[in-house]
């Protein structure tokens, strides 16, 4: 199912998901920091939540690091990854694919 995310993003997101959404059709997602995968640009699946974002920030924390993105419609997120040769894989300014497992996006209401 696709929803259109604040600042005009479109994202597809499970179906699953669907009965979380308000009364005025909004859906309120979860995404946990280290769910979030940066890939290369066009080098991950259709399934999950896939959108174009933009590191704007690293921050090297020894066994991991932590990306602040900017996603296409100006949504701002952070994702978390371990470091595995000892070094950030990305750096500021690169432009990434953002994946989310279907498995790893949950819905709350605004209650």
């Amino acid at each position: 199912m696709m929803f259109q995310a604040e600042g005009g993003a479109r994202l597809r997101v499970p179906s699953r998901l669907l009965p979380g959404a308000g009364t005025d059709g909004r859906l309120n997602l979860v995404l946990r920091p280290e769910n979030i995968q940066l890939e290369p640009l066009g080098g991950v699946s259709d399934e999950g939540m896939r959108i174009r974002g933009r590191i704007l920030q690293v921050v090297y924390a020894g066994a991991t690091t932590s990306y602040v993105l900017e996603l296409t419609g100006g949504l701002r997120l952070m994702a978390e990854q371990q470091n595995t040769l000892g070094k950030p894989r990305h750096r500021e300014g690169d432009e990434v694919e953002v994946y989310v497992d279907p498995e790893a996006i949950y819905a709350v209401s605004d209650s």
